[in-house]
């Protein structure tokens, strides 16, 4: 009497390994998406390594994108993109937390530097643009803020006990104002850069 194995056709041999021919073309497909999986690794499903070098890795609630010059993003993507909250730190130490739109700091956020600069504000296409508190070694100033600098109406108290509120233009008063001195009388007038 002959034996079949368990759960075959009686007459038909079947390899211990692989099974049927069915069980085999499954199994190669199988591996062939898993070994698809490791080599490109689209983003949700582990990580991403473009030729320029930049990669992405997925994280809990997010991910991480490493750009090819040493910039860091971790926060949360949108249709694959750096979008949402999130940090960026720059190789130099700089570091920003806050929203991001297309890997681009956008509305509302903080930006430090290993300088002691810090701007908490507006942010608008990676650029500090709107109403914003700017401080550092200088003092603090408050108001609106255009690619970085002071340019408008605001005020800035300086380390020393100074306190100049009005107009600036390029970082300094500039226009009228009124400069309350620590150690002398108050100015009132217009003020202007060089």
């Amino acid at each position: 009497m002959s034996r079949s194995a368990p759960n075959s056709e009686p007459g038909r041999a079947r390899s211990a390994f692989f099974g049927s021919g069915a069980d085999l073309l499954v199994g190669c497909l199988g591996l062939l998406l898993v070994l698809t999986a490791l080599v490109l690794r689209p983003p949700g499903l582990g990580g991403w390594e473009w030729p320029s070098g930049d990669r992405y890795e997925a994280g809990l609630g997010g991910g991480f994108l490493y750009w090819a010059d040493g910039r860091v993003y971790e926060g949360e993507f949108v249709a694959g993109l750096p979008s949402g909250r999130g940090e960026i730190r720059w190789p130099d130490g700089t570091h920003y937390e806050g929203e991001v739109v297309a890997g681009l700091p956008e509305g509302r956020g903080r930006l430090r530097t290993p300088e002691g600069l810090e701007y908490v504000g507006r942010f608008t296409a990676g650029r500090a643009s709107g109403n914003g508190e700017l401080s550092g070694p200088f003092g603090r100033y408050r108001g609106a803020v255009e690619d970085g600098v002071a340019r408008g109406r605001g005020e800035l108290r300086t380390r020393g006990g100074s306190r100049f509120l009005g107009e600036f233009a390029a970082g300094v008063p500039h226009g009228e104002g009124r400069l309350d001195r620590h150690d002398g009388p108050t100015l009132r007038g217009r003020f202007s850069v060089g």
